[in-house]
């Protein structure tokens, strides 16, 4: 073998550890408990909001805010006058302008049309 390659041997002394690698024991695990100063802090429990929770309250917020805001942007398009129809009155309008829709009316001659070459 190359004797480059190799590490140089160095005497080392070690100690084994003085902890012991057992369960704590109950009056230990309160002695350090008390001794603590962080358990004083952190053993307290808060339920907050979380993120998630604050992000749809805020949504759920804006969406309200949205459909207001549209409600009272159709409350305006409304002339006066429609404001006081009945609602049979804007129905038969709405039937009235999608029956002389030329949309409608192509469709019809359509149908009629296949009817008659049968």
């Amino acid at each position: 073998m190359n004797k480059k390659s190799l590490p140089p041997l160095v005497s080392t002394m070690m100690r084994a550890p003085m902890s012991r690698m057992d369960v704590l024991t109950e009056s230990e695990v309160q002695e350090i408990n008390h001794k603590s100063k962080l358990v004083k802090k952190y053993s307290e429990l808060i339920d907050r909001e979380s993120a998630y929770e604050m992000l749809n309250k805020k949504i759920a917020v804006t969406n309200e805010e949205a459909a207001k805001q549209e409600m009272q942007k159709e409350e305006a398009k409304v002339p006066k006058q429609q404001q006081g129809q009945t609602t049979a009155d804007a129905v038969s309008k709405s039937v009235l302008k999608v029956l002389t829709s030329a949309t409608f009316i192509r469709g019809a001659l359509v149908i009629l049309n296949k009817i008659i070459k049968k």
